[in-house]
């Protein structure tokens, strides 16, 4: 059961992780794009990633990942309750700290960048302001960030450090 569980749990995190690099790709391409109509096609591809990969991909690991420490004998609170490894409840809090991504930037960002997508529809070419919106810093911070949890937590996974 447990063996089965930790596949399950594997396959969903290398969808998870397609999810996010294949989103990641065609933004990069869709930022580069000067024909807008192409940039709207490319968004629809990225979007794809977004519904069906990513989001449902995060929630699927988190929930396969918990049930697979409770199965497994670890404590999810580590040494806090008295004993166990730590790096359960590391990789819960890591996890779960990309959540507030979403709505504190994502969200509010995506609808700056629908509306700057709307003027190029409506000009007929890129914008300075959807230029603008493909390199919005902080949206980019939140990618890498959301990269950089994932590569912890397969070290974290592999490694069982502390």
């Amino acid at each position: 059961m447990i063996v089965a569980l930790k596949f399950l749990h594997i396959l969903i995190a290398v969808w998870f992780i397609a999810g996010l690099v294949g989103r990641g790709v065609i933004l990069r391409f869709a930022s580069r794009e000067q024909n807008v109509e192409r940039i709207g096609g490319l968004l629809e591809a990225s979007g794809f990633f977004e519904r069906f990969m990513v989001i449902p991909g995060w929630s699927a690991v988190l929930a396969a990942g918990l049930l697979l420490a409770w199965l497994a004998g670890y404590p999810l609170l580590g040494s806090l309750v008295g004993h166990g490894p730590n790096w359960v409840l590391a990789a819960i809090v890591i996890w779960l700290s990309t959540l507030p991504w979403v709505p504190l930037v994502f969200l509010p960002r995506a609808e700056r960048f629908s509306a700057a997508l709307e003027e190029s529809r409506k000009v007929g070419r890129v914008t300075p302001a959807l230029i603008t919106a493909f390199g919005d810093r902080l949206v980019r911070a939140g990618h890498v960030y959301e990269y950089v949890a994932v590569i912890v937590l397969v070290y974290f996974m592999v490694a069982k450090p502390f």
